[in-house]
């Protein structure tokens, strides 16, 4: 029976994964569509240099990383509501403090229901707070973390994008000058 809500568990698990790298994926796709036609726009030959092409493979990867962490902590965030009533659940009829021991066994109770929190929580410590209060603290400070992370992925994507457009404009082709005036006059032609 364990053994079998543990299966269920890992492959809700697995699934979150594919479905945070797979957005991840599809959300770095429309913002590098984005930016070609952007620079391309701008320039035309900062789409045409080699540089820009591998300078994009790059920010993809990066891009796509942070993407797919910031989709799994919002996929993370949405289970929030329900682990606040499952805590609740957990501490119905305790009175007094909770300990550090009891508030990290409660947060393996739900990471081992939850995979996916596990991944953002892995130790907490909320001794000091009333049981009665623990599922609500314990929500919002889910909730805040997991909004911290989320802009911290976006600051970070921001701040990719922002390097790897510099590059490709200043690595952009240049179109190859030539002054004919002196060229001429060096040849007696002019």
């Amino acid at each position: 029976s364990t053994q079998g809500v543990s299966s269920a568990a890992s492959d809700v698990y697995k699934r979150q994964a594919f479905m945070s790298i797979f957005y991840g994926v599809v959300i770095t796709t429309a913002v590098m569509a984005i930016l070609y036609f952007l620079l391309r726009q701008f320039n035309r030959g900062i789409v045409e240099s080699v540089p820009f092409y591998i300078t994009g493979a790059v920010l993809f990867l990066l891009l796509t990383i942070q993407f797919s962490l910031m989709m799994g902590a919002f996929d993370a965030k949405s289970y929030v509501d329900s682990i606040e009533i499952y805590v609740q659940q957990l501490v119905e009829g305790a009175s007094g403090l909770v300990t550090a021991q009891e508030s990290q066994e409660i947060l393996d109770e739900i990471t081992s229901q939850n995979h996916l929190i596990g991944l953002f929580f892995g130790t907490c410590n909320f001794s000091g707070n009333d049981i009665s209060q623990l599922p609500a603290v314990m929500a919002e400070t889910f909730r805040s973390n997991l909004n911290s992370y989320i802009w911290h992925r976006v600051g970070w994507a921001f701040f990719v994008i922002v390097v790897a457009v510099v590059i490709a404009i200043f690595a952009r082709k240049r179109p190859i000058s030539c002054n004919f005036d002196e060229s001429f006059e060096d040849l007696g032609i002019y």
